[in-house]
């Protein structure tokens, strides 16, 4: 059976941004406000740390 992503970092952005979707368009019934700003000021926080050339490959993922 062959893999449905090419790479682990490509399943592993694609995720991401699956679970940030879902932050965002969450009510506020489904999930805490503060606990989605939690997650998302930690994923902020992630990005921030990440090198030019580390920004640039998970750009490319996503454009990919």
């Amino acid at each position: 059976m062959m893999p449905v992503y090419p790479s682990l970092p490509r399943a592993l952005a694609e995720a991401l941004v699956g679970v940030l979707w879902f932050i965002e368009a969450s009510e506020d019934e489904q999930m805490d406000p503060d606990d989605a700003v939690k997650v998302m000021e930690g994923v902020a926080q992630l990005f921030s740390q990440m090198s030019g050339d580390q920004r640039q490959e998970l750009i490319d993922l996503l454009r990919a």
